[in-house]
């Protein structure tokens, strides 16, 4: 493997997306989480392959490889620069968000996520990470 790559899964509801996971994945055989962060909400990232972006709009989900949107490249220079003394990465860093309703702007996803809410559409806990999640990463970054 070249690199670190982007994965992530993704649904559609009510004609929104929703980015429900994703992580940075380096090496091929290792799931051990090397960290995490706790973001706000996703960005517009899509998936490299055109044929997962139709699945999406046909079947509702979809899971596989994503474009590294500008935030998870930042994530990935901060994660090699931690894990520099080490010969080779391996693992998966996790993306977690406060909300998975896909949105660049942070004050348009506020608000349409709150409206989501306020309908019963949505519940404000629904994407939050488990406090036993949590202790499974050896560190958790808030941004």
């Amino acid at each position: 493997m070249s690199g670190p790559k982007a994965y992530g899964t993704f649904i559609k509801r009510d004609g929104h997306t929703f980015r429900t996971k994703a992580h940075i994945q380096w090496g091929e055989e290792s799931d051990e989480s090397i960290g995490c962060c706790l973001l706000l909400n996703p960005g517009g990232t899509k998936f490299v392959d055109s044929k997962l972006e139709d699945q999406l709009l046909i079947n509702g989900g979809a899971s596989g490889q994503i474009k590294t949107d500008p935030t998870m490249q930042q994530l990935i220079k901060l994660v090699e620069r931690i894990y520099k003394d080490k010969d080779q990465i391996r693992g998966k860093f996790h993306i977690h968000n406060l909300f998975n309703l896909q949105n660049t702007t942070a004050k348009e996803a506020i608000n349409e996520f709150e409206a989501h809410v306020n309908k019963g559409e949505y519940r404000f806990d629904e994407s939050l990470i488990t406090s036993d999640e949590m202790r499974t990463h050896p560190f958790i970054l808030l941004g």
